[in-house]
């Protein structure tokens, strides 16, 4: 697999991402990527381990499941806007991904919010109030390395920034007024986790070409709206965090979520380089 081809890969995947509710035909796969179609999908089944017809059904309807447990759109408009010809169609495919029906998956979404454990629990009503800040951020460039698995492998995430970081200072992309974030762009809880993505970034500074190293991507971040949290502890323990945030989204932020990725900057002491904050910018309207 050639560097090429790669890239040709990256941006059919991003062009998926952000165009998930229209209906991908073959002529546009061959115009975005230069290459029949049947050739993109052998690349792409050999690079995301499924074909691109089974890759968007599966993004539709994992991002079913996220609007059943944060919205409270209807199932018939949910299965509309996502590009199903049916409820009935929407509704088959979603319980033999999920072993639910839509509307058992959304009255037992309060407990897929909630921590798993009693101990967990307990920690999270011993926090104080949730506490939060509507901020927009303005559009920026970012170069990045993506990691596909479990969030919880948190010793492949810290493999992938001594990586990522390595990689910023040997191309001379590291100042003192460096900038780095995660981007979150799978719900782990949703998604399968083979196909959790995760990228480690740095916001450009200055116009960069680029390099040949297969990992690095550049992208564009637009202009966005964000409600942000704050996380006390360490960067790689935002779990209790996380589920105070969503179980207490619907009373509490009254503001629904964009389909962006969640972004979070990491703050990190100096005398120990451990992180002790982390800025949770989650995407709304």
């Amino acid at each position: 697999m050639n560097y090429y081809q790669f890239e040709k890969y990256k941006l059919l995947v991003e062009y998926i991402d952000a165009n998930l509710k229209d209906k991908l035909r073959s002529t546009q796969v061959e115009q975005i990527c230069h290459y029949s179609y049947r050739n993109m999908n052998r690349i792409f089944l050999a690079l995301q381990g499924e074909t691109i017809g089974r890759h968007i059904k599966r993004k539709r309807i994992e991002k079913a499941a996220e609007y059943l447990c944060y919205s409270d759109n209807t199932v018939s408009d949910i299965s509309y806007e996502l590009g199903f010809n049916d409820i009935a169609t929407f509704s088959k495919a979603f319980k033999n991904k999920y072993g639910d029906s839509p509307t058992d998956f959304r009255s037992k979404s309060n407990v897929l919010l909630q921590p798993p454990s009693k101990v967990l629990a307990e920690q999270t009503s011993a926090m104080p109030p949730l506490e939060f800040e509507i901020e927009e951020l303005p559009s920026f460039g970012y170069v990045y390395f993506e990691y596909h698995g479990d969030y919880e492998n948190v010793q492949s995430l810290e493999t992938l920034w001594e990586e990522f970081y390595q990689f910023c200072e040997a191309n001379n992309l590291v100042s003192s007024n460096s900038i780095f974030f995660g981007a979150i762009l799978d719900d782990n809880d949703i998604s399968e986790k083979l196909y959790c993505r995760y990228r480690a970034g740095l916001i450009l500074e200055r116009r960069w070409k680029g390099t040949k190293e297969r990992r690095a991507g550049i992208a564009e971040h637009p202009r966005q709206l964000y409600a942000k949290f704050i996380h006390e502890g360490e960067g790689h323990d935002t779990e209790i965090t996380y589920h105070k945030i969503y179980s207490q989204w619907m009373d509490q932020i009254d503001r629904e979520f964009a389909d962006l990725p969640t972004l979070e900057f990491y703050h990190t002491d100096p005398d120990t380089l451990e992180t002790n904050l982390t800025e949770i910018y989650i995407p709304i309207l």
